[in-house]
């Protein structure tokens, strides 16, 4: 079973991915083959695209169990589905789940890459606030639900 998973974009950074997880993961760098991301349309965050001669760096979370990836989906919502890629870390190639735009969402994604450091610079506080926000009421969600039962 594949439990590593290669990001890309906002969940390249361990405190994204801990807010929407819960969990701090073992991680590295990582390389996908093929791959472009670009900016979705009016949005701050990347969808993947096949482009064969392009590379997309990244990071690689190791250890994801069967209830995180559930989490997982639902944070990346309907545009995007999960598959299973060969990434490149230092000791070679490594299978690992993505994020990829669906094709049927292709025309969501512009023609602009998406840059890692002006998402940082620029947009990530707000975001990594409004992930924590979404995290906080779904679990005063769940345990609104557990305490009618």
């Amino acid at each position: 079973m594949v439990t590593s998973l290669f990001t890309y974009g906002t969940l390249l950074f361990p405190d994204i991915m801990q807010a929407i997880t819960g969990r701090a993961f073992a991680s590295e760098r990582a390389t996908l083959h093929g791959y472009q991301r670009y900016r979705v349309r009016g949005r701050v965050y990347p969808g993947l695209a096949v482009e064969q001669r392009e590379v997309v760096e990244g990071r690689l979370y190791r250890g994801v169990d069967l209830a995180l990836w559930d989490r997982l989906d639902a944070f990346e919502g309907e545009l995007y589905e999960r598959v299973v890629v060969p990434v490149a870390v230092s000791g070679g190639l490594k299978a690992a789940h993505v994020y990829v735009i669906k094709e049927a969402h292709r025309a969501e994604l512009s023609d602009e890459v998406w840059d890692v450091d002006v998402f940082q610079t620029v947009h990530k506080r707000s975001y990594l606030a409004a992930c924590r926000g979404a995290v906080q009421a779904d679990v005063a969600s769940r345990q609104a639900r557990s305490a009618v039962r």
